[in-house]
């Protein structure tokens, strides 16, 4: 009882002196506004929607203004991410692209810096809600079972697997995702993987045998095959081509 009498006591001192410096926080229907045009995709919009950090309307989280900063941008990527798994966005890719800004914003040492982080990660969300297939919630079923192939790249993975995370039929569960996704259980289960490969090999420089390892594959030569059926190149030759330096 008396810690809730402390808080409440804590919260209207705060709010006096809100009033009295007239400040307040930002209004809930801009706020509003600006989730919504990065879960429809529009980044145009969410970008006359953006408030910089720093600016009147953001309350003062600690003493010191480069972590009060950081706390609000963790904050904003925390009510970003969960706004797009709301409308349809992966959990995993959601909670994926947060975690990493989050260890960017961790790192980032000036207030500049914060703000450019700020205006990239509501770019980088508003383009993925405008992929077709992001704008389109998945049945229950489906959602569990993207979410479970998402999390288990790393073994080999069978629609038995699926089913029994579902508790459907192999049949029913194979017709319901292949008329929500577009795709066979099986060659999306392939595409989630190369898509990983990629990056792989795009932003690290893990050894191709590693990663045919990591992602499950039978061997290194299947994992070569495999990659050259889906893009047209060897792992070899995609890593030439697109290794972003300095990963």
């Amino acid at each position: 009882m008396h810690g809730s009498q402390d808080i409440r006591q804590a919260l209207a001192a705060a709010e006096y002196s809100q009033r009295e410096s007239l400040t307040d926080h930002l209004p809930y229907d801009r706020e509003a506004a600006f989730y919504r045009c990065i879960t429809q995709g529009d980044k145009a919009g969410a970008m006359r929607c953006f408030t910089p950090l720093g600016q009147a309307g953001f309350g003062q989280l600690s003493e010191d203004p480069l972590r009060s900063m950081r706390y609000h941008l963790v904050i904003s990527v925390a009510f970003i991410a969960r706004h797009c798994m709301a409308a349809g966005l992966s959990q995993e890719t959601a909670f994926t692209l947060s975690d990493l800004y989050i260890r960017r914003i961790d790192q980032c040492p000036t207030e500049e810096g914060l703000n450019t982080l700020h205006r990239e990660l509501v770019a980088a969300y508003a383009d993925l809600m405008a992929a077709p297939a992001s704008r389109q919630p998945l049945s229950r079923p489906v959602t569990r079972c993207v979410e479970y192939i998402h999390t288990h790249l790393h073994e080999r993975i069978t629609t038995d697997d699926l089913c029994a995370v579902c508790r459907l039929s192999r049949a029913y569960l194979s017709r319901l995702f292949r008329q929500e996704t577009g795709l066979p259980v099986a060659r999306y289960i392939m595409s989630r993987k190369i898509k990983a490969a990629r990056d792989a090999l795009e932003f690290t420089d893990q050894p191709v045998a590693d990663i045919a390892h990591v992602l499950a594959f039978c061997s290194e030569s299947h994992f070569i095959r495999v990659f050259h059926q889906h893009t047209g190149l060897t792992p070899g030759e995609y890593r030439r081509r697109n290794h972003v330096s300095g990963t």
